[in-house]
């Protein structure tokens, strides 16, 4: 894991682009505490920092081609280098190194860009072409690794955080579209980032810069098969995920530093655990936590761990805690995701750093890709009857239930707000009060409705649960719990892989009809079947509970009058020109009995101290 950065320059000016590479990756240490590369000629500057997981010693970047015509930079892990590698080897290459990165430089050597499909990985990695003055940027198939990017007139920058880019092009304008995204998402949706020309690769894809400032943006990769699997018996799909579950942990804990993972005691991290424990002679290492005020699944991870028998460590986090830690999550911010559960990931890695960990599986990827969501199947016999009447009867009912409720009414009269609203926590009660213009409150649905059709090509009907899954995949997975679990993890320099979200694993599970992973009704019902017998019972049968923080907690007995502070009495001026502070003090007295609009109140928390951090560069302090 690392973090990369370059500049390529569309004519010949005389920037120093060897103190600007220098600044960049400075700011960038976190994530690549062990050692630092660079390289520069006329046309471009590379730079990197490097954690060293995989030939510590040799493993060091830029990596040239034999030849010097390439030049590569990688953040991320290519897990099937070994099996390249020799192939390679076969194939008449001559290798310096024992690293992964060098698999790259020679695997496109072979085959030019189309070398990524041959990659099963979480990677963004940059590859430089001094003949043809050509600059690509590849970013993994699901999206695990982060790469920014802008561009005017002189040059093209990239790195893996935006924090970078902003040394370069000092970036204070915010994005007001991609404020609003937030505040009904909870995150940044790509391609854009909360700033004006700052963009975000998109998952799946890769650029081609050229020296004159050309650029292709090409997809090389999606989901393409829906339920189109037929196989004989339940026993056929359970073995076929049980292989690729076994394969994908195998090369995913390759590593030269200690692994360990992160245990909840939900399905999927202990399907990770017992597969794991499987092909180690050693425990394996197990970090789990549990909150004061709120959900404790302590007790059911220590049962995992105990029938594994791995090494393990737990955490309850107080939340007398968060005054202290919340400061040091904004710093390490570089966008806003107001996501509670930012914070147990962030101590929690904390916890297997301090213990000596380097490396960390974790279950994510799951839910979306064996159905563990209660909003892939229909709550109530209401919304299932509401859904099937034409749109103009759909319309009245809610606009007859927003008399009592317009929360309520509102998503009922539009699939894609309810589904959007299961996801973030979004209160439209709420955010129809926010604003003083409308206008703006009207923009975040249009949005929320443009984005879930996008993905969702039947959404004027009942979606298949698939396409929930999927709009899930290529939403909420990458923008929300894919961004925090970097950040926080690189925020103290520690490898986070997803077992779950290699590339084969999803391709079939979404391959996958409905009836069978959703067989009988009930959630994740093929992935049980498959673990059967392996994990306790009491994890089989254990509801879905996430790793969301007591937020209503928190902010009572610990964060109130810090958010009287910074949201009523010292806002923004950004807040005060373009929202009704009334109803957020009015949330804030009264919020016993406007509970529902918490979730929308710590967004706009998070985001005016992320505000007062990255753009007025005060200092935090809660």
């Amino acid at each position: 894991m690392c973090g990369i950065c370059g500049i390529l320059s569309f004519n010949d000016n005389d920037v120093d682009k060897r103190e600007i590479i220098y600044e960049m990756t400075s700011l960038m240490v976190h994530r690549g505490p062990d050692d630092d590369g660079y390289y520069f000629n006329d046309d471009i500057g590379l730079g990197i920092r490097r954690l060293a997981i995989i030939d510590i010693e040799g493993g060091h970047q830029p990596i040239l081609s034999e030849d010097g015509r390439y030049v590569v930079i990688l953040n991320g892990e290519i897990y099937n280098y070994i099996e390249l590698r020799q192939m390679l080897i076969r194939n008449g290459h001559v290798f310096r190194t024992d690293s992964d990165t060098e698999v790259i430089v020679h695997l496109f050597e072979e085959k030019g860009a189309e070398c990524v499909s041959e990659l099963n990985g979480m990677f963004a990695f940059a590859i430089w072409d001094n003949l043809n003055k050509e600059l690509f940027l590849f970013r993994d198939r699901i999206g695990i690794k982060p790469l920014y990017y802008t561009i005017n007139d002189h040059s093209f920058t990239f790195a893996s955080h935006l924090s970078s880019i902003r040394k370069v092009r000092p970036q204070k304008d915010i994005s007001f579209e991609s404020f609003l995204n937030y505040l009904g998402i909870s995150y940044v949706p790509y391609p854009e980032t909360i700033f004006k020309d700052i963009c975000k690769l998109e998952p799946g894809h890769f650029l081609k810069v050229e020296k004159n400032g050309q650029i292709i943006n090409k997809k090389y990769w999606d989901i393409k098969e829906f339920g189109t699997l037929d196989l004989p018996s339940i026993e056929d799909y359970r073995d076929n995920i049980m292989e690729l579950l076994k394969d994908s942990i195998s090369i995913q804990k390759r590593s030269d530093v200690a692994v360990g993972t992160f245990l909840s005691g939900g399905l999927d991290s202990s399907c990770i655990v017992a597969l794991l424990s499987e092909q180690l002679e050693e425990p394996v290492r197990t970090f789990s936590a549990g909150f004061e005020g709120g959900l404790n699944e302590l007790p059911y991870a220590k049962i995992v761990a105990e029938k594994f028998g791995t090494d393990h460590s737990e955490l309850m986090i107080k939340g007398s805690e968060l005054p202290s830690v919340i400061p040091e999550i904004i710093d390490m911010m570089d966008e806003p995701i107001s996501d509670n559960s930012i914070v147990p990931t962030y101590m929690l890695s904390k916890v297997a750093v301090k213990c000596g960990v380097k490396v960390v599986l974790n279950g994510t990827g799951g839910d979306e890709l064996f159905g563990g969501y209660e909003r892939y199947i229909p709550q109530t016999i209401i919304k299932k009857a509401v859904n099937s009447l034409p749109d103009r009867f759909r319309k009245s009912i809610g606009s007859l239930v927003s008399i009592v409720n317009l929360d309520k009414g509102q998503k009922l009269e539009n699939s894609a707000l309810l589904f959007a609203a299961s996801i973030s926590g979004v209160n439209y009660t709420f955010l129809s009060k926010l604003f003083k213009d409308k206008t703006n409150y009207e923009r975040i649905l249009d949005d929320m409705i443009e984005r879930y059709k996008r993905f969702v090509p039947s959404y004027k009907k009942e979606a298949s649960k698939s396409h929930l899954m999927y709009f899930d995949l290529k939403n909420y997975l990458v923008g929300d719990v894919l961004s925090l679990l970097d950040k926080m993890t690189m925020a103290v320099s520690l490898e986070g892989r997803v077992p779950m979200l290699d590339h084969r694993v999803v391709e079939f599970c979404y391959s996958v009809p409905d009836s069978v992973k959703f067989r009988n009704g009930k959630l994740k019902e093929l992935l049980k079947n498959t673990l059967q017998g392996i994990l306790p019972d009491e994890i089989m049968h254990l509801p879905k509970s996430g790793f969301a923080g007591p937020i209503r907690y928190w902010i009572e007995k610990h964060l109130i009058k810090s958010m009287f502070e910074q949201l009523v009495h010292n806002p923004l001026p950004f807040y005060r020109e373009y929202l009704n502070i009334g109803i957020i003090k009015e949330t804030l007295l009264h919020r016993e009995r406007y509970w529902r609009f918490l979730p929308t109140i710590f967004s706009l928390y998070i985001f005016n101290l992320w505000y007062r951090k990255h753009i007025e560069g005060q200092e935090v302090s809660l």
